[in-house]
Order: C-alpha cells, then structure tokens, then sequence
C-alpha cells in the first residue's frame, strides 16, 4: 500500500499566475498537432503547430487580465476587431449619399488573430513593468 506525505501548498500571486499562463502561451505556440490522411492509397503524415492550443491560451491569459482590471484604453482599443476594407467602403458610400451613419452596425469586422491579442497583452503588461526582475517561487509540482 503507497502512502502518501501531505504536503503544504505555496501560495501562488497573480503576478505568478499571470507569469504561467503568459508561458503557456509561448509554449503553446511550439506544440505540434499531427495528422494522418490517405488518399488514393498513399498515407500522409502532417504536423505542424496547434493553433488552437494557443488561440486557448491567449484567450485564459486575456481573460485572466480582464479580471482583475489589468487592461487599459490602448490595450481594449488594440483588441478591438477592426472593421475590414468593404466595410469601410460601404460606410463611406452610405456616408456620401447622405445617410447617417452613426447607427450603422458594422458587421464587417475581422477579428484580431492570437498573435495579435499576445502583442497586445505583451505591451499591457510592459506598460505595467511585469516584466521587471521578479524572485521566483518554485510551486513544485502541481
């Protein structure tokens, strides 16, 4: 029979939680997801970087950010989608004909990549000076 040694769990900081779903994000970005196809009897193997284990993990560490209040105007304005070019088109059009277009529901947005939303929670958090060297607290293993 296996016993087991009650151990005392360390407190964790936000800044802490924050620091590991930031290197979850990098990491994410570096795992690889592979795939198998056949076609006309050949079998191919494909492998390439998880783009939803990153899209996820950017998505945990944004949420995370807004949260606590952490994100600020420039952040939100850099997370905004941005409306495409053939909405700005079709607002302009509407615009020279005369109507008002300050109702108008803008349904032609592209939202923002992962790596877009990274680049801009990165400048979030320089701006805040996370960055800054930090002692770090080992949690073991978890």
């Amino acid at each position: 029979m296996q016993t087991f040694q009650k151990r005392e769990l360390q407190s964790v900081s936000f800044d802490d939680a924050v620091m590991q779903a930031y290197v979850n994000c990098i990491s994410a970005a570096r795992l690889f997801e592979s795939e198998s196809k056949g076609a006309n009897g050949l079998q191919t193997f494909e492998s390439r970087p998880s783009e939803e284990a990153f899209s996820l993990g950017v998505d945990i560490l944004q949420s995370m950010l807004e949260g606590a209040g952490w994100i600020d105007h420039p952040c939100k304005k850099q997370l905004e989608p941005a409306p495409t070019f053939e909405w700005g088109i079709i607002k302009r059009h509407a615009y020279d004909r005369g109507q008002d277009v300050s109702g108008m529901k803008e349904n032609g947005v592209q939202p923002k990549t992962s790596f877009e939303k990274l680049a801009a929670l990165t400048a979030l958090l320089h701006r805040r000076g996370f960055f800054k060297e930090r002692k770090i607290v080992d949690l073991g293993r978890i």
